[in-house]
């Protein structure tokens, strides 16, 4: 029976994903634990813009920061969560004023020359090439580049 114990140290969930012809389902359980004083931190993701997430998706995401730590900023993950997820639903709502914002985001060449590191490799990379990419994906990055290109950069207008 589910819920919550006092003095419970893990909150544990089960479930798995959806099995091959001829995979007992039994064996294949998987079993997720996040410490309890954690918990208000964790993201818990079964689905992503509707579709199942893959386990696979998650460990190349975890891959994929270690590989490129070197080009990204030193800060803890929470901070790193927080800030990725509050510019996700800026670019997903708001993408025009997410471009204008970047030159003032990284106002230093240095910023701006390694993200642009940043976003080639990780398209070299043969994992994510794997994925593939959506054309709206392809144009966004052509803005992206160009927005940095600039010298100066747009400016954010007076509020």
């Amino acid at each position: 029976m589910g819920g919550v114990r006092q003095g419970m140290r893990y909150m544990t969930s089960t479930g798995g994903e959806t099995l091959p012809a001829g995979i007992d389902p039994k064996r294949a359980l998987v079993e997720r634990s996040v410490p309890w004083d954690v918990v208000e931190r964790a993201i818990l993701a079964w689905e992503l813009n509707g579709e199942p997430l893959p386990l696979a998706r998650v460990q190349l995401k975890h891959e994929l920061v270690e590989a490129y730590k070197d080009l990204l900023p030193d800060i803890p993950w929470e901070t790193a969560r927080r800030i990725r997820g509050e510019q996700e639903i800026i670019v997903r709502y708001e993408p025009e004023q997410a471009l204008a914002t970047l030159p003032v985001l990284l106002a230093d060449p240095a910023d701006r020359s390694r993200l642009l590191t940043l976003l080639e490799r990780l398209l070299a990379d043969p994992r994510v090439e794997a994925l593939g990419h959506t054309p709206e994906q392809e144009a966004m990055l052509a803005r992206i580049r160009e927005v940095l290109a600039e010298r100066s950069g747009p400016r954010l207008a007076a509020a």
